[in-house]
């Protein structure tokens, strides 16, 4: 079909080059052109890929460090072919609660960052396909060690951070990941949330400062199915027979 749909553009396209230039189209070769094109690009029409809405899945809050799962439903619609997947991960952080203290014997600037990492998982995972890590930051100038480890006074701070989100995503051509999503059932994408910290301090070494974070989070994705229609064999034979035809008559009125 598409051979036959460039033949008959280019014949149009010809007979348009000739028109600008001085030679004037016949009408019966315009109406042929008009008619063929016309005819093709309607059969092409029908073969345009189409998704389908997104399904959302969730996973509800909870503390992390967790690990979950998405139960998705699979591709199984007639007559068509797959042709991406696209997944777009959502993670929100909530409640969090970033407490710091400076065990150094010499005080400084500190800056801790609090974040919750969700990774996104197909069977047989890790690694990971796709990841999300909403965060939150405290910095402060702290003082040498006071000798008391209660994330406060001079040397230490307490912080709760504003609820945050991130997203990402991901989205595949691959066949065999394609196969995945294929069938009457389910397929099972794992999750997980996993909280961590990172210190930068200065001149107080990183390493004399000690940290707890804890936070809440939780995690979403929308799954669209990208596929293209496949026509009946009936239907090829057809499209070809109507280029064809189209090809052959243009040709009988392009040489009278």
């Amino acid at each position: 079909m598409f051979v036959y749909g460039q033949l008959s553009k280019a014949a149009c396209h010809n007979q348009t080059l000739q028109n600008m230039s001085g030679m004037k189209m016949r009408p019966t070769h315009a109406r042929v052109c008009t008619g063929v094109y016309g005819l093709l690009l309607g059969a092409v029409a029908v073969v345009q890929a189409a998704t389908t809405p997104p399904a959302t899945y969730t996973i509800s809050t909870a503390p992390a460090d967790w690990s979950g799962s998405f139960t998705v439903a699979q591709f199984n619609l007639p007559a068509v072919s797959l042709d991406k997947v696209t997944i777009k991960l959502t993670g929100n952080m909530t409640s969090p609660l970033l407490q710091v203290e400076n065990t150094s014997t010499i005080g400084g600037g500190v800056l801790v960052e609090g974040r919750v990492k969700v990774d996104l998982l197909l069977p047989g995972g890790p690694p990971p396909i796709t990841s999300v890590t909403p965060n939150m930051t405290l910095g402060f100038t702290a003082s040498p060690f006071d000798l008391t480890l209660d994330y406060g006074g001079t040397s230490g701070a307490t912080a709760s951070g504003s609820p945050s989100g991130a997203f990402a995503t991901w989205d595949t051509t691959n066949p065999a990941d394609l196969a995945l999503f294929l069938g009457a059932g389910n397929i099972v994408l794992g999750a997980s949330a996993t909280k961590s910290t990172i210190v930068w301090a200065s001149p107080p070494p990183p390493g004399s400062v000690t940290t707890l974070f804890s936070a809440s989070s939780d995690a979403s994705i929308d799954v669209t199915y990208t596929y293209t229609p496949v026509p009946e064999p009936a239907e090829v034979a057809m499209f070809a027979a109507v280029g064809l035809l189209g090809f052959v008559t243009y040709r009988r009125f392009a040489n009278r």
